[in-house]
């Protein structure tokens, strides 16, 4: 948890090591990688990078309006593209797409 109360990171089962005289944990990068939920947030406290388990990480564009506008994944990355999403006035998604440059 970080100095804001907000998660940054969850162990789903324990993942480290310990040695028999110390109180301190370590965890193997390829452990963390694979097994650990891991959330990034902006200064808004907003969450704009997670990492899954079994999965690539995502990323997330928030509006002026603290919506998530844009989307990607792992796989809509390697193909340099974003899901976007469109509100009308009272936040109701109203058009949903994909983006990409050409």
């Amino acid at each position: 948890i970080s100095g804001r109360g907000t998660i940054t990171s969850a162990f789903p089962i324990f993942t480290g090591t310990q040695s028999s005289t110390s109180t301190n944990y370590a965890i193997a990068t390829e452990v963390l990688q694979g097994l650990c939920y891991i959330y990034h947030y902006d200064y808004k406290n907003r969450v704009v990078e997670k990492k899954i388990p079994a999965k690539g990480w995502e990323y997330i564009v928030y509006d002026k309006l603290n919506r998530p506008a844009l989307l990607q994944d792992a796989n809509l990355r390697l193909e340099d593209k974003w899901f976007v999403t469109q509100y009308d006035a009272l936040s109701r998604p109203v058009m949903t797409g994909l983006y990409w440059k050409e």
